[in-house]
């Protein structure tokens, strides 16, 4: 999963305000299946022309053995410091590496049913 600040990244943004508490971003992620499973995170990241738009689609595909890329771009216009939670309602993904962007790089958290539930940030 690609994450990234409007500043930081191309395409349109979904904002985040004060507003805002709970948003469905079904429709606003792009993906992409790495058919070859060879891709690295620097690989995909650098060819954005690799990326479909989930609208026509959604966000089902099945059981699926190659690694699916999910990018959405999120602008944060909150003015007092919020904590937002991506939540993916699919409790056994064997493996999710979350790849945030800040003004200094790319910040990577792993999670997963596969892991130890005391290595991951949330233990759900």
């Amino acid at each position: 999963v690609l994450v990234g600040s409007a500043g930081l990244a191309q395409g349109n943004s979904i904002v985040l305000d004060e507003k805002v508490e709970k948003l469905r971003l079904d429709n606003h992620i792009q993906f992409f299946i790495d058919k070859s499973s060879a891709l690295s995170f620097e690989d995909v990241s650098n060819s954005p022309h690799l990326f479909q738009s989930t609208q026509s689609r959604g966000l089902v595909f099945g059981y699926e053995k190659k690694p699916i890329w999910l990018k959405v771009i999120l602008k944060n216009n909150t003015t007092d410091v919020k904590n937002w939670v991506l939540n993916i309602p699919a409790p056994f993904l064997e493996f999710v590496d979350f790849y945030q962007q800040h003004t200094t790089g790319w910040k990577e958290i792993k999670t997963g049913y596969y892991l130890p539930h005391n290595t991951r940030p949330r233990k759900y």
